[in-house]
């Protein structure tokens, strides 16, 4: 940090992770025997963040992240032919996607006296898309975008001696918002149901949340 007039915090984030998943046994319904999957996810982020002290008693504070993330799929299984009971290769997939997202943050806290402060922020956040590895899921519900959202909110705080409290109203608006849903691949067979992620328009959450620590 710079200790100036105001305190400066910027950098990078890197982070590679695989994961492998092997089972075997009655998947998807019983329309798989084994399945191989694989995920490679790539993720670098670029972040600022800049405290100002306006007053002597309030601060404002603003900041910045930019967030790409590349995900690699590669899946391969059997069924069986219930004939021969023979294995054969269920179709494999292979496929990648990148997002890029934007998050910002600000916020203002004011010292009403040593003992208590009231805040308010507001911030654009984000939740980067993915892809669902189910086998049979057509293609337009292999990958989900990423979601976005709005977030307001306004509190109290107050500390003294063995007393910490906190009191926060907020409303997050959001876009593209990812969802469960479930889908059944064969129509005649309700054990092959399942679920996977998918956008939908828009939703909310809003609500009241307080801690007290003694």
């Amino acid at each position: 940090s710079i200790n100036i007039a105001t305190d400066i915090n910027c950098g990078i984030y890197i982070k590679q992770l695989r994961a492998n998943d092997k089972r075997a046994g009655l998947l998807f319904g019983g329309l798989t025997t084994d399945i191989y999957t694989e995920f490679q996810i790539n993720t670098i982020t670029l972040y600022f963040n800049s405290k100002l002290n306006i007053t002597k008693n309030t601060e404002f504070n603003i900041g910045t992240r930019f967030n790409q993330t590349k995900i690699l799929y590669d899946g391969t299984g059997n069924t069986l032919d219930y004939t021969t009971w023979e294995p054969i290769p269920i179709k494999s997939l292979d496929t990648s996607i990148t997002t890029e997202m934007i998050g910002l943050h600000s916020s203002i806290r004011s010292w009403i006296n040593d003992d208590l402060h009231l805040f308010t922020s507001f911030s654009r956040g984000y939740k980067a898309g993915g892809i669902n590895q189910n086998p049979y899921l057509v293609e337009t519900q292999r990958i989900y975008d990423p979601e976005y959202n709005l977030n307001l909110s306004v509190g109290c705080g107050y500390q003294k001696e063995k007393i910490d409290a906190l009191f926060t109203a907020f409303y997050m608006k959001r876009y593209n918002q990812q969802v469960r849903l479930s889908f059944q691949a064969n129509t005649d067979d309700p054990l092959s149901f399942d679920f996977f992620t998918a956008n939908v328009a828009e939703g909310f959450n809003s609500g009241i949340e307080t801690s007290i620590k003694y």
